[in-house]
Protein backbone atom coordinates (compact mmCIF):
# COMPACT_ATOMS: atom_id res chain seq x y z
CA UNK A 1 0.00 0.00 0.00
CA UNK A 2 1.25 3.48 -0.79
CA UNK A 3 2.43 5.78 1.98
CA UNK A 4 -0.51 8.20 1.80
CA UNK A 5 -3.12 5.51 2.36
CA UNK A 6 -1.03 3.82 5.03
CA UNK A 7 -0.54 7.12 6.85
CA UNK A 8 -4.27 7.87 6.74
CA UNK A 9 -5.17 4.45 8.15
CA UNK A 10 -2.60 4.81 10.92
CA UNK A 11 -3.61 8.38 11.81
CA UNK A 12 -0.18 9.72 10.88
CA UNK A 13 1.22 12.11 8.35
CA UNK A 14 3.28 10.68 5.47
CA UNK A 15 6.24 12.53 6.99
CA UNK A 16 5.83 10.63 10.27
CA UNK A 17 5.61 7.32 8.40
CA UNK A 18 8.81 8.15 6.50
CA UNK A 19 10.53 9.05 9.76
CA UNK A 20 9.47 5.79 11.45
CA UNK A 21 10.66 3.89 8.38
CA UNK A 22 13.97 5.75 8.20
CA UNK A 23 14.56 4.97 11.89
CA UNK A 24 13.94 1.26 11.15
CA UNK A 25 10.87 1.20 13.38
CA UNK A 26 8.43 0.43 10.59
CA UNK A 27 9.14 -2.08 7.82
CA UNK A 28 8.61 -1.29 4.17
CA UNK A 29 9.55 -2.65 0.79
CA UNK A 30 10.92 -0.50 -2.02
CA UNK A 31 9.17 -1.08 -5.32
CA UNK A 32 11.02 -0.98 -8.62
CA UNK A 33 9.82 2.59 -9.13
CA UNK A 34 11.36 3.63 -5.79
CA UNK A 35 8.04 4.01 -3.99
CA UNK A 36 7.67 2.60 -0.50
CA UNK A 37 5.15 -0.19 -0.15
CA UNK A 38 3.63 -0.71 3.31
CA UNK A 39 1.84 -3.78 4.55
CA UNK A 40 -1.63 -3.10 5.93
CA UNK A 41 -0.80 -5.47 8.79
CA UNK A 42 1.69 -2.85 10.05
CA UNK A 43 -0.96 -0.14 10.62
CA UNK A 44 -1.45 -1.14 14.27
CA UNK A 45 2.31 -1.12 14.81
CA UNK A 46 2.43 2.43 13.42
CA UNK A 47 -0.35 3.46 15.82
CA UNK A 48 1.57 1.96 18.74
CA UNK A 49 4.67 3.86 17.66
CA UNK A 50 2.69 7.09 17.52
CA UNK A 51 1.35 6.55 21.04
CA UNK A 52 4.83 5.92 22.45
CA UNK A 53 6.18 9.09 20.86
CA UNK A 54 3.11 11.00 22.05
CA UNK A 55 3.96 10.27 25.69
CA UNK A 56 7.47 11.60 25.17
CA UNK A 57 9.62 8.53 24.63
CA UNK A 58 12.70 9.07 22.49
CA UNK A 59 13.59 7.21 19.31
CA UNK A 60 16.22 5.22 21.19
CA UNK A 61 13.72 4.24 23.88
CA UNK A 62 11.14 3.23 21.28
CA UNK A 63 13.75 1.29 19.31
CA UNK A 64 14.39 -0.88 22.38
CA UNK A 65 10.65 -1.56 22.60
CA UNK A 66 10.34 -2.39 18.91
CA UNK A 67 10.11 -6.17 19.46
CA UNK A 68 7.13 -5.57 21.76
CA UNK A 69 5.15 -3.81 19.05
CA UNK A 70 4.49 -6.73 16.75
CA UNK A 71 0.92 -7.32 17.94
CA UNK A 72 -1.50 -6.34 20.67
CA UNK A 73 -0.60 -9.32 22.84
CA UNK A 74 3.00 -8.12 23.20
CA UNK A 75 2.38 -4.36 23.16
CA UNK A 76 2.69 -4.15 26.96
CA UNK A 77 5.73 -6.38 27.45
CA UNK A 78 8.00 -5.92 30.46
CA UNK A 79 10.23 -3.47 28.56
CA UNK A 80 7.25 -1.29 27.63
CA UNK A 81 5.97 -1.30 31.19
CA UNK A 82 9.41 -0.31 32.48
CA UNK A 83 9.82 2.48 29.90
CA UNK A 84 6.38 3.91 30.62
CA UNK A 85 6.94 3.71 34.38
CA UNK A 86 10.21 5.62 34.00
CA UNK A 87 8.53 8.22 31.75
CA UNK A 88 5.76 8.66 34.31
CA UNK A 89 8.35 9.26 37.03
CA UNK A 90 10.05 11.86 34.80
CA UNK A 91 6.73 13.62 34.22
CA UNK A 92 5.98 13.62 37.95
CA UNK A 93 9.38 15.18 38.63
CA UNK A 94 8.75 17.85 35.99
CA UNK A 95 5.33 18.59 37.47
CA UNK A 96 6.87 18.92 40.96
CA UNK A 97 9.51 21.30 39.57
CA UNK A 98 6.87 23.40 37.85
CA UNK A 99 4.78 23.56 41.03
CA UNK A 100 7.83 24.77 42.96
CA UNK A 101 8.59 27.39 40.31
CA UNK A 102 4.98 28.54 40.33
CA UNK A 103 4.95 28.82 44.12
CA UNK A 104 8.17 30.86 44.03
CA UNK A 105 6.75 33.24 41.42
CA UNK A 106 3.51 33.58 43.37
CA UNK A 107 5.42 34.41 46.58
CA UNK A 108 7.44 37.08 44.74
CA UNK A 109 4.30 38.60 43.26
CA UNK A 110 2.54 38.53 46.63
CA UNK A 111 5.56 40.20 48.29
CA UNK A 112 5.62 42.91 45.62
CA UNK A 113 1.92 43.71 46.02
Amino acid sequence: MRIGRFAALAGLSPRQVRYYTDENLLPTVRLSNGYRDYDEDEVERARRLRSLFAVGLTVDEVRVLSPCLSDSSTAMCAATTKALTMRLADLDAQIDGLREARALIQRRLDAAA
